[in-house]
């Protein structure tokens, strides 16, 4: 399935100390709209749209990768591609970006990892291999949705700091307007500590 990567760069102003940046995939209006293979189980499971990349998160972007490549893989290829996922999988608690280190993302990442343990333990049993690549590809569709809400959240937080800032600018008032500014711009360090 085909599939359109669509960039959110969100930077606060000039001064920044923050930098939102997520991947996400669109599928592209009227392409690939007919039946998906589903040989390995998952092609219903994964969602067409959300975040799917992370600014200095290498081993989700390349998890997320994987994960789209398992789409219509028979279970050899599927099996393979899983060998593959493990020293992502594990280094995503360590590399997780302090801009979504929040709690609720660890405890994405904790139940993803403990999915993919299970998954590698299931060796000759094929129905219940795919019932727990089925429950891993759940997991990862909850972390990706948490990891929206987190950027959804900076991304408010970065608009209305500069909206505060543009309507200060244009009554003049400079230092006003970056006073307003960083005070919005502080409640980004709150988005990862509130959570």
């Amino acid at each position: 399935m085909k599939k359109r990567i669509l960039s959110t760069i969100a930077v606060a102003g000039l001064l920044s100390l923050n930098a939102v940046n997520a991947q996400t995939y669109e599928p592209l209006p009227g392409v690939n709209k007919g039946t998906i293979t589903n040989v390995n189980g998952i092609a219903d499971d994964l969602k067409n749209e959300g975040i799917v990349g992370v600014g200095s998160w290498s081993s989700f972007n390349t998890l997320s990768n994987h994960m789209y490549l398992l789409e219509g893989a028979n279970l050899k290829q599927t099996k393979m591609l899983v060998s593959k996922m493990g020293t992502n999988i594990m280094m995503l608690d360590d590399t997780i970006p302090s801009w979504v280190d929040t709690e609720a993302i660890r405890e994405d990442v904790a139940d993803v990892q403990k999915e993919f343990k299970e998954l590698i333990a299931t060796k000759t049993d094929n129905d219940e291999y795919m019932e727990d690549l089925e429950e891993l590809t759940e997991q990862y569709e909850d972390l990706r949705e948490e990891l929206k809400e987190v950027t959804m959240e900076y991304i408010e937080t970065l608009d209305e700091a500069n909206e505060e800032r543009k309507d200060q600018l244009e009554k003049g008032n400079y230092e006003k307007a970056q006073e307003k500014y960083q005070k919005e711009i502080q409640e980004l360090n709150n988005i990862s500590e509130n959570k």
